[in-house]
């Protein structure tokens, strides 16, 4: 049974994949690295699904590959704040010593 409103998904991905280039489906087939030869229907069918797809669970690859970047730098940036704090309680030791023993 089809979810209300799946075919209004299909006929607006079948909308706009027809409003596309061949060269443009061809892009988009290439980067999900789907086959692309043939006429411009064949590669709007062959894409099709794959679009559905992605559009029902809200993520492309290229949002998945954001994602990782976005984790890579939130850690990258924590393992300078905990450097940071490191640095900074080992220079505060310092000061607290050089105060004791003057």
């Amino acid at each position: 049974m089809t979810e209300p409103g799946a075919s209004a998904l299909v006929d607006d991905l079948s909308t706009k994949l027809a409003d596309m280039t061949t060269v443009q489906l061809k892009q988009e087939l290439k980067k999900r690295k789907l086959k692309t030869a043939g006429l411009k229907n064949e590669l709007v069918l062959r894409l099709l699904p794959f679009m559905q797809l992605e559009r029902e669970h809200g993520e492309t690859e290229r949002d998945n590959v954001q994602n990782k970047h976005d984790d890579n730098d939130a850690r990258k940036r924590q393992e300078a704040i905990n450097e940071n704090d490191t640095g900074s309680s080992d220079e505060d030791e310092i000061l607290v010593t050089e105060r004791r023993q003057s």
